[in-house]
């Protein structure tokens, strides 16, 4: 009977391990660790640092704080989510004036192919929608390394000011326990080269 429950177990654990779905629920496609520096090269700036800050009490939440160059940004890791705090100022007669602000779902975990998500932030006059698309699993090669298990999530974001409307779109590949390792949009990208 031993015996038997042994190879049984053998055989579980032999084939999880080959199990995408496995990989990708154990594996973190957004990892916040504090003290870590990410550098990107850019076809529109020379290099962009991400740096990793670590904790910090916003907006009454417990937030990641990260520094992209000197933009700050901000986090909240949920169990099946990364929401992102979207801040949008204008300035108006020499003050700035906040137009909209709030959490977005950024990404939705586990990625699994054509998985979607949406969400929203709406004011009176003042809309800002975002969806989420997984794209597919693939290997890529990036200057830091190559990477298998890299998931393709394309962002789309999409803002109405009044009579003014703006959209940006984003593709993301994503590598486990390292996160964002290349990004495009607008026919540029960022492609990670090193991390301290």
């Amino acid at each position: 009977m031993n015996f038997k429950k042994s190879i049984l177990i053998l055989l579980l654990l032999f084939f999880c391990q080959k199990d995408t779905l496995l990989n990708r629920t154990t594996g973190d496609y957004f990892p916040l660790e504090k003290g870590k520096t990410y550098y990107y090269y850019s076809t529109l700036e020379d290099t962009i640092r991400f740096e990793f800050v670590g904790d910090t009490f916003l907006f009454g939440t417990n937030l990641f704080y990260c520094e992209r160059n000197i933009e700050p940004l901000f986090f909240l890791k949920e169990k099946f989510s990364i929401e992102k705090f979207i801040c949008k100022e204008t300035l108006i007669f020499g003050e700035i004036d906040t137009l909209y602000k709030g959490f977005i779902n950024f990404f939705s975990f586990p990625l699994i192919e054509n998985k979607e998500w949406q969400d929203s932030i709406i004011n009176d006059t003042i809309k800002f929608y975002f969806l989420g698309k997984v794209l597919k699993r693939d290997t890529l090669t990036v200057p830091y390394g190559k990477f298998s298990d890299v998931y393709s999530v394309i962002i789309k974001e999409k803002e109405i000011i009044g009579e003014n409307k703006d959209s940006l779109i984003y593709l993301y590949y994503l590598a486990p326990e390292i996160g964002i390792i290349k990004k495009e949009y607008n026919k540029h990208y960022e492609i990670l080269c090193r991390i301290e």
